[in-house]
């Protein structure tokens, strides 16, 4: 409270008025940058999110890889808020670190609250999946696999080491199949797809398809010959053999 004298010694009416004392800097927010990975198709407009804010005050951020930043500032209006449109284009490839200060209506300013994010603007496909490792002579065989590639308008281009003689390859698919007959019983060891996005590569781990025997039919044959009257045939065959072929 405060009051006035004036030169004739007339003291006026007390005068109040209330303060509000806050030396707390701002504490319990976070941050995260809302793309998991940043590319050509995202790096001139990254986001990134603030949570647990007091509501009000101010905030400043900085994007840096380690020698070069953009930085940009915002009114908070909320406990949980957006900085949209962030330009890191001038930014080089690699890890990123982004930074904010936090500055509420006392002037208090908070501990930088950071986090990080990758620029790469080509990411390796990934190939997932689980080939089965054994058919059986005379049966469909086929095996697909899963490609995963976060960025977007890649072209990709399957290949193959060591595949089966009886087998297709699809370089578009990655597919492998076809129908093994009798005379590809046996192993086949370290089959291996791969995938190209034509800068980086990714393969699947080798595997070894087994082709299994299947019992046959028997299959008769004819056969002609010249018999004279009276005489006798004799045809030797082997064991198991039911023809002359």
């Amino acid at each position: 409270s405060a009051t006035q004298t004036d030169s004739a010694g007339n003291i006026s009416p007390a005068a109040t008025t209330a303060i509000t004392l806050d030396n707390t800097a701002p504490t319990g927010h976070a941050v995260s940058v809302d793309q998991s990975v940043i590319n050509t198709s995202n790096e001139s407009a990254i986001s990134a999110t603030l949570t647990g804010l007091e509501g009000s005050g101010t905030l400043s951020y900085q994007v840096s890889d380690g020698s070069s930043s953009v930085s940009g500032t915002a009114t908070i209006t909320a406990a949980t808020q957006q900085i949209t449109g962030v330009n890191v284009t001038s930014l080089a490839e690699g890890g990123l670190t982004f930074s904010a200060l936090v500055t509420d209506a006392a002037g208090n300013v908070s501990p930088a609250v950071t986090a990080t994010v990758t620029k790469q603007y080509n990411v390796a496909p990934v190939l997932s999946g689980s080939p089965s490792t054994s058919t059986a002579e005379d049966t469909a065989y086929s095996f697909i696999p899963t490609l995963t590639d976060s960025d977007t308008g890649d072209t990709h281009t399957f290949s193959i080491i060591n595949k089966p003689s009886w087998a297709s390859f699809n370089a578009s698919t990655g597919e492998l199949s076809g129908t093994p007959d009798n005379s590809h019983v046996g192993s086949y060891a370290a089959i291996t797809i791969s995938v190209s996005d034509g800068t980086v590569s990714a393969s699947l781990a080798p595997f070894t398809l087994a082709v299994t025997n299947t019992n046959d039919a028997p299959v008769g044959q004819n056969f002609s010959f010249n018999l004279d009257e009276a005489a006798t045939l004799t045809v030797a065959l082997a064991n198991g053999l039911l023809s002359n072929a």
